[in-house]
C-alpha cells in the first residue's frame, strides 16, 4: 500500500514490484540521490498511470541469512509463472518419479512400499 500527495486513492496496480522499487520511489519523493545507482525503480510512473509500461518478470532470491546454502534459492517470477532454481532440491520439490534414469529404483522403492503397506511384525523390517 501506498499512500501521500498526488498518489491515487483506492486504486490497485498488477504490476510487478520489490521491495527495492519502493526504496527507490521514497528516493525520487525525497529528491535524494543515492550514491550508488539502486536496483529498483521508482514506482511514481505506475501511480501515475495504471496501465505504464512496466517489467514483465523480476528476479527473487531467498535464503541467504540461512546457515546451509542448499536452502538458498533464486527465482524469475512473471505475472503468470515463475521458475525457481535451487542450488540443491533441499523440499525434495523435484519430482523424478517419470524420468527413465531413474526407473530401476522406483521399482525398487515401488516393490518396499508394496511390502512395507501391508506388513506386521518382523514382515516390517527391511535388511
Amino acid at each position: 500500500m501506498v499512500r501521500g500527495p498526488g498518489i491515487p486513492h483506492s486504486e490497485t496496480r498488477s504490476q510487478l514490484v520489490n521491495n527495492l522499487d519502493v526504496a527507490a520511489t521514497i528516493e525520487q519523493i525525497a529528491g535524494l540521490s543515492p550514491s550508488i545507482t539502486p536496483n529498483g525503480r521508482s514506482l511514481t510512473p505506475i501511480l501515475d498511470d495504471a496501465n505504464g509500461p512496466w517489467r514483465s518478470a523480476i528476479l527473487v532470491k531467498g535464503g541467504n541469512g540461512v546457515a546451509k546454502a542448499d536452502r538458498r534459492y533464486v527465482a524469475v517470477r512473471t505475472a503468470t509463472r515463475k521458475y525457481v532454481a535451487y542450488e540443491a532440491d533441499p523440499y525434495e520439490l523435484e519430482n523424478k518419479a517419470k524420468d527413465p534414469i531413474y526407473a530401476p529404483d522406483a521399482a525398487t522403492l515401488r516393490a518396499l512400499h508394496d511390502k512395507l503397506k501391508s506388513c506386521a511384525g518382523a514382515g516390517c523390517w527391511v535388511p
